[in-house]
């Protein structure tokens, strides 16, 4: 088994406008994953930095562009192999 070693990131507040409807459909989302899903998301933030991790990170295509412009895993991105 390969360990490897977590690199501690510096959190960085990103500001985001949407409108009231997505919002609340949001709120709803944090329910239903907690509820039906068995996760245990705080709030809507919560939920949206776990959606905009995985949306980078597991996203195959960008990766891929990633790599071919020599940015290698990414700035913050994971390791190859792991989502």
């Amino acid at each position: 088994m390969k360990l490897h070693s977590q690199r501690k990131l510096k959190d960085v507040q990103l500001r985001v406008t949407t409108n009231e409807e997505v919002v609340g459909l949001l709120g709803q989302y944090v329910t239903f994953a907690n509820t039906v899903l068995g996760e245990q998301y705080a709030d809507v933030r919560e939920l949206c930095t776990q959606l905009l991790d995985a949306f980078v990170h597991d996203d195959k295509r960008f990766r891929d562009w990633l790599r071919s412009q020599g940015a290698g895993n990414g700035v913050g991105g994971k390791e190859e192999g792991k989502t």
